[in-house]
């Protein structure tokens, strides 16, 4: 049977103005449904956000894991203690409104060195600086919490700070210009100056004496360098290095990984260096992936863990041959370590906490955060 145009038309319009009143009379059950029971128009629930982890180490043995964490919409911090083989972590907050931040290991595994910051929020009576932290290797509790900092020159506000050998110190100041004391028995000494800013360095010690390796600005051209500082005196070890997006030293000071952008397809090309007491050799450039974004270097400085991305990546030395660590591409790691000298690194990812052997590519969930503490 045929229907006239208006026909088709009135109907539709019907079906169209049903639908509409079924639909809120739905909603309007729901509420009123709700509202009988005193509670609110339901929501669709939001998923909980993990802590924030930054900092993470292992101690030399590879026993104990450490890092900072940040929770409570980062007006809360602490510091969590983890033992790799018993599985079990334990917490030392910050003070409210400050964050303590793992900074590194003393060579002995029995105190960490942290630095304290403070977060924008109400906070405790406390001061910023450079702290030791002592901890009991079998309750993981840490202890005595002492300010390390001797008093610095008239001017000098600290930036950051590691351990140097022999228990000494290796200390950042300000901000622009920025420059580097050796801290020991209580004294400071001014070893170097950058004009503007200082990438990584490391201290380490060769022939009985304390050697300082570090990138920073060439105060003649602007460009960045690396140079070997003894006795406060400097010597420049590369080529002056331009549009460097960042550089590493290897643990020992052998190698210096350096890495430009490439605006072709997106990645990084990596140039690595062999450093020599008069010079650094250049060995090697290689395109690597973008996805490689943090970098971490083995205790032996033969493989540099490449993570914060989707993926996870090793990248050989001195070959600079790329593989990836396992088939997961969900990563987005917050923070990784080597553990001690395993071929193995520690991932926190999504409030857990991972081994993942390099070789194999296998991965272990060790911990993951109490509920308490996600937002």
């Amino acid at each position: 049977m045929n229907r006239s145009p208006f026909l088709t038309l009135f109907l539709g319009i019907g079906l169209l103005a049903t639908g509409f009143l079924v639909g809120y009379g739905f909603q309007s059950r729901a509420s009123q449904s709700a509202r009988l029971q005193n509670q609110p128009t339901p929501t669709p629930a939001s998923t909980p956000s993990p802590p924030l982890v930054k900092g993470l180490h292992s101690s030399p043995d590879g026993a104990l894991l450490a890092w900072t964490g940040v929770w409570d919409r980062s007006a809360r911090a602490g510091v969590w203690v983890f033992d790799v083989n018993r599985k079990r972590a334990r917490l030392s907050p910050s003070p409210v409104g400050w964050q303590d931040y793992v900074s590194q290991w003393r060579a002995d595994g029995r105190a960490l060195l942290v630095e304290r910051e403070k977060i924008p929020r109400a906070a405790a009576d406390a001061k910023p600086g450079l702290y030791q932290a002592l901890v009991d290797r079998a309750t993981l509790a840490s202890g005595e919490v002492k300010n390390v900092i001797p008093p610095l020159p008239s001017g000098e506000k600290l930036v950051s700070g590691t351990f140097a050998p022999d228990g000494a110190l290796l200390l950042k100041t300000r901000r622009e210009p920025k420059n580097l004391f050796l801290a020991q028995n209580g004294q400071v000494m001014l070893l170097d100056s950058a004009a503007q800013s200082y990438g990584q360095n490391r201290a380490v010690k060769q022939n009985g004496h304390t050697i300082i390796y570090a990138v920073r600005d060439v105060i003649s051209s602007g460009a960045v360098a690396l140079f070997r500082v003894e006795n406060s005196r400097a010597v420049q070890l590369t080529p002056d290095l331009q549009d460097v997006a960042w550089s590493y030293v290897s643990p020992s000071a052998k190698y210096l990984v350096v890495a430009r952008e490439d605006s072709e397809n997106g990645n990084y090309v990596w140039t690595l260096y062999e450093i020599g007491t008069q010079k650094a050799r250049e060995l090697k450039s290689q395109a690597v992936t973008s996805d490689a974004i943090s970098v971490y270097w083995s205790p032996d400085d033969k493989q540099i863990l490449g993570a914060a991305g989707e993926k996870l990546w090793s990248i050989s030395i001195p070959s600079l041959q790329v593989k990836q660590v396992g088939t997961r591409a969900d990563w987005n790691a917050d923070d990784a370590t080597w553990i001690g000298t395993q071929n193995a690194v520690a991932i926190v990812a999504g409030g857990a906490l991972w081994r993942v052997n390099v070789a194999s590519g296998q991965a272990e969930k060790l911990w993951e955060f109490p509920a308490q503490f996600w937002d």
